[in-house]
């Protein structure tokens, strides 16, 4: 199914053409980690992303004092098509619902140039330019992320409204000028949601601030990931810090690491719900 109208000129835009089906998501085979300084290229930094091995996982809760009674507990939902045809083409649209806080949409993609991204867009809260990284692969993002209004994301769930109602137009504007093509939200299915926990924690003698994320998945699986933001010049730095932190308290990472987005997408897709009612 193409989600995607005729391209607009990348040229004229002065963005980068699509990504291609291989390269919107970071992903590497192996637990020994190094910064791709190719990918740092963003304004807002690098995020180094581990996905932690789940036999490990209490292990790394005692470690950093993480108590669920204290998460951020949210509820994610991703709009796409069971085929992931947005995802293949670098694009995320993602809905946050924050037990005790204001809701959010998400709008991302990847890969992005960007020196070649319209500087209006970084005036603009809620846009942000940074590296995800996870293992050795790095690929530069952009989003924009905007509150949404409570429960809006639960009347999509219902059918009541369409996905096309969650994002704004200024968001479409982005997804067109970065992208080259719109989104047909007509297209798209709700896949979700994922029950998250979110800690920040900053342990004696570690790395620096990290930020810790628990997803479990609706067959129960739990995907746990660890995280270090730092600026691009600092990036090296930071990614030595934080796999030396793990590897000296024996905490390894999963052999094939993906992201926590990745692995919940692969999981949604193979198990679909229903396509959203209306466009």
């Amino acid at each position: 199914m193409c989600l995607m109208s005729r391209s607009i000129s990348s040229a004229r835009r002065g963005v980068p053409a699509p990504a291609s089906k291989q390269s919107p998501e970071p992903s590497a085979t192996t637990a020994s980690f190094r910064v791709d300084e190719k990918a740092i290229t963003s304004r807002n930094g690098v995020e180094f992303k581990v996905t932690i091995d789940p036999s490990q996982a209490a292990a790394v809760r005692k470690l950093l004092h993480l108590s669920h009674s204290k998460a951020e507990r949210t509820r994610v939902r991703f709009y796409d098509t069971p085929q992931l045809d947005l995802f293949q083409r670098g694009v995320v649209l993602r809905t946050r619902q924050v037990h005790d806080g204001p809701d959010d949409v998400t709008l991302k993609l990847r890969p992005v140039d960007a020196s070649r991204i319209d500087p209006h867009w970084f005036t603009r809260a809620g846009f942000k330019v940074e590296t995800d990284q996870v293992g050795e692969q790095g690929v530069p993002s952009a989003s924009l992320t905007l509150p949404l209004k409570q429960g809006k994301s639960d009347e999509v769930d219902k059918g009541k409204k369409g996905v096309g109602s969650l994002f704004t137009d200024e968001q479409e504007r982005l997804v067109a000028e970065l992208s080259g093509r719109p989104i047909d939200f007509k297209a798209l299915s709700i896949l979700g949601p994922v029950e998250s926990r979110k800690w920040k924690a900053e342990p004696k003698h570690g790395p620096g601030p990290l930020s810790i994320e628990e997803w479990t998945l609706p067959d129960g699986r739990q995907i746990l990931e660890v995280s270090i933001r730092a600026a691009s010049s600092q990036s090296k730095e930071a990614v030595r810090a934080l796999s030396s932190y793990l590897d000296s308290h024996g905490i390894h990472p999963t052999s094939t690491q993906e992201t926590k987005t990745r692995a919940a997408l692969d999981y949604f897709a193979q198990h679909p719900r229903r396509p959203a009612r209306m466009g």
